[in-house]
């Protein structure tokens, strides 16, 4: 006896809220009609447009609202399928360690690189090693001068 299970439970029955449509799907609709209407509304009201020109100008609106919510690409829904699509090009040239390869290639890392203290700035870095110099110079002549033997003698 062979019994038929569906593969995809999910897919088979989705979750309809009213006439066969997903919550995510009636929630873009009235988003996309609100949209279009509003600006039927504002286009007859502030440009004296009729009514009929206004709704064929307001559909342009109303499209890309529906959109989100309806169009599905292998299952994703668009604001995923942008997401996947910006995250393989974050990581489309990932590097690996192995042990076959003798060259030096930057590792990927998730890591944020560390600032410098001075913040990379090689003008600023020479200025402080400049007058840390000073300061050592004006150390040791000091130590010269001030020898214990020409403090007596002075």
């Amino acid at each position: 006896m062979k019994i038929d299970i569906n593969k995809d439970f999910e897919e088979s029955f989705p979750n309809e809220i009213y006439s066969g449509f997903t919550l995510g799907q009636c929630l873009a609709a009235v988003i996309g009609l609100a949209m279009a209407a509003g600006a039927a509304f504002l286009l007859w009201k502030y440009a004296n447009i009729p009514i009929v020109e206004c709704t064929y100008l307001a559909i342009p609106l109303m499209v890309p609202a529906c959109a989100i919510g309806f169009f599905r690409y292998q299952g994703q829904s668009l604001p995923g399928i942008i997401r996947e699509f910006l995250f393989f090009r974050k990581t489309q040239r990932l590097s690996y360690a192995a042990g076959e390869y003798a060259g030096s290639r930057r590792m990927f890392s998730m890591k944020r690189p560390e600032k410098k203290q001075d913040g990379g700035n090689k003008k600023l870095r020479k200025k402080k090693d400049k007058d840390k110099r000073r300061k050592e110079k004006g150390r040791k002549h000091r130590r010269k001068n001030n020898s214990p033997d020409e403090r007596k003698e002075g």
